[in-house]
């Protein structure tokens, strides 16, 4: 089956696919590291799932490549969804959700030496695929959820928006990540980090409501790395 044009030009068959195409992007995590990880921008994926566009095959196969599914069940929804070659040694990790825990209930090891999390409570729950973690090298059992509380955030995520943090990232990448203010309380700073430094610099121009005194204690008391984001009507 090599010529798939004519079959998303099918009103029911579009919609189909944008359908499939929801549901692999929730499974990933959400659209913007969706999109990242497949090279295209944000608006081309939405329009995708929103039924305005379609991509053309080349496209269709990166998808597929990157979701580890069948291209004949992206496109017509027939046959088996995943991929075998693509499936790791347990087939089971591929189609397992499982609902991450609030950050708030992490329990931190003795050294990192963080003060209790005053965390919001989450406005919805998302299911996250595990498989999509473990194709970031993001172990499953390290990630946590928070809701953005406030406009002391930063200034490229909405209240209502809710991250995931890999609390065992180690890797001092460049990023969003999450970091403690003095109370305990959590916010989300624009860190990089400077070879032969032993902490981290963070934007001052990125900071929202938050004071530069908080936000250069906070980032010596690191959450964890931002993974990903989900905001609902961006899907």
């Amino acid at each position: 089956m090599e010529d798939f044009g004519p079959e998303l030009e099918d009103a029911t068959v579009k919609k189909g696919f944008a359908e499939r195409m929801k549901q692999i992007v929730r499974d990933y995590g959400g659209v913007r590291p969706f999109a990242r990880e497949l090279g295209y921008s944000v608006s081309a994926v939405q329009n995708w799932t929103n039924e305005i566009a379609t991509p053309n095959v080349q496209r269709l196969r990166m998808i597929a490549r990157l979701a580890g599914v069948r291209l004949e069940w992206l496109v017509t929804g027939e046959g088996e969804r995943y991929d075998p070659r693509a499936l790791p040694d347990d087939p089971r990790a591929a189609t397992a959700l499982f609902r991450p825990p609030l950050l708030s209930q992490v329990v931190f090891p003795p050294e990192r030496q963080l003060p209790t999390i005053q965390a919001p409570e989450l406005p919805y729950w998302p299911e996250v695929s595990s498989w999509s973690l473990m194709q970031r090298s993001v172990d499953p059992h390290s990630v946590a959820l928070l809701a953005v509380p406030g406009e002391e955030m930063e200034p490229t995520l909405e209240i209502g928006d809710l991250v995931l943090v890999d609390t065992s990232d180690e890797s001092q990448r460049s990023g969003i990540w999450c970091a403690l203010d003095p109370d305990g309380h959590p916010c989300l700073l624009r860190l990089r980090w400077v070879p032969g430094e032993e902490r981290p610099r963070f934007s001052q121009d990125k900071l929202g409501e938050l004071d530069v005194q908080d936000a250069e204690t906070a980032a010596g008391s690191l959450c964890g790395r931002v993974v990903t984001v989900w905001r609902e009507e961006a899907i």
